[in-house]
C-alpha cells in the first residue's frame, strides 16, 4: 500500500507503530518516552518521569501555571516547524483532526499530568 494513498488516520496510525518501535525512549535528564498511542482522537505520548534525577515531583506540573507554561511552550514548538519531524507530527495530527495529548507519569510517586493541545492549536 502506497503511503499516499492513506487516509490521515491511517498515516496517524502507521506513525504511531513506527513511535512505539522507538520505545521506551531515553530523552535524558531523566525523561523516558514509554509509548506512544491514540484514543478518541487524541494521540497520546507518555512520558515517564525519573523524579529522583529531575529533583521535583510530577505533581508540582499539575499546578495550572506550571501546566499553562508548558502547553505554550508545547504549542510553539509545534507551530514553529522548525524541526522536520514536529512538523511532519503537526501536519498529520491536523489532517486527521488528532489532539497531542503528553501525559507524564511520576516515578516513584506515580502521580500523572496530562497536557492537551487541541489540533486547532497547531
Amino acid at each position: 500500500m502506497m503511503t499516499s494513498c492513506l487516509t490521515p488516520e491511517q498515516k496517524m496510525q502507521k506513525s504511531i507503530e513506527a513511535a512505539n518501535k522507538e520505545c521506551p525512549m531515553d530523552l535524558g535528564g531523566g525523561l523516558t518516552m514509554a509509548s506512544v498511542t491514540s484514543e478518541d482522537n487524541n494521540l497520546i505520548s507518555t512520558f515517564e518521569v525519573n523524579e529522583e534525577t529531575m529533583g521535583i515531583s510530577v505533581k508540582l506540573w499539575n499546578m495550572p501555571e506550571v501546566k499553562d507554561a508548558m502547553k505554550k511552550s508545547m504549542v510553539e514548538l509545534y507551530k514553529n516547524g522548525s524541526n522536520k519531524d514536529v512538523a511532519e507530527l503537526s501536519k498529520m495530527c491536523k489532517e486527521a483532526n488528532y489532539n497531542l495529548v503528553f501525559r507524564f507519569e511520576g516515578k516513584p510517586s506515580g502521580e500523572v499530568v496530562e497536557i492537551t493541545v487541541n489540533a486547532d492549536e497547531l
